[in-house]
Parts: structure tokens; C-alpha cells; sequence
């Protein structure tokens, strides 16, 4: 079976440079290794994104290993897709920044 495509939502994109930005702050590795761990996690649902359960609303989610974040997505099996659309940390209200689109 071929990879599924990724599609970004925008949130997800500034989601993504926020915590890039916060940890770039705090230390250059951990920078690094918080990107590393972001880019496996994607691959892995790339590669497989029925591997989570469903949580809520058809959306389903991956945890970033080591870090409190997780990838919020859904399925487009029809088109072969997986819509990628929060990057949210454990430490926020997820009701409080989840925008349906």
C-alpha cells in the first residue's frame, strides 16, 4: 500500500513553529531533537495513520515521544490523505484551541 499524502492545515503549521520557536529558546538540542521526533511521528502516521484510535470527531491522535505534544489528524481514505491539523500541547486546554475546519 502506498504512503498516504499529508496535508497541513495552517493551525497546525503555526503550531509547529511556536513550539520550534519555544524550545529553540530553551536549548539548540533539544531544538533538534524535538524536530526529529515531530518529523518520525509524521512519517510513522504517513506511513500508517490507521495505528491510532479514533478520539473525537473522526480525529485521531500521535504523541510526539519524550515531548508533552501530539498531532491531531483525520483520514481521507478516499483521496489516500491524512489531514493534519493541531500540533497542541498537554499543558493547554485542547477545547480552548481546537477550531474546526
Amino acid at each position: 500500500m502506498a504512503a498516504f499524502k499529508l496535508r497541513f492545515h495552517p493551525k497546525f503549521v503555526i503550531d509547529l513553529g511556536s513550539a520550534i520557536a519555544w524550545y529553540d529558546e530553551i536549548s539548540k538540542v533539544t531544538c533538534a531533537k524535538f524536530k526529529l521526533a515531530t518529523n518520525r511521528q509524521l512519517k510513522l502516521i504517513r506511513k500508517n495513520p490507521h495505528s491510532r484510535s479514533v478520539r473525537y470527531d473522526q480525529i485521531r491522535f500521535a504523541r510526539i515521544p519524550k515531548f508533552p505534544y501530539a498531532i491531531h489528524y483525520s483520514i481521507d481514505d478516499k483521496n489516500n490523505c491524512v489531514l493534519v491539523y493541531r500540533l497542541l500541547s498537554d499543558f493547554r486546554d485542547p477545547s480552548a484551541n481546537w477550531v474546526k475546519t
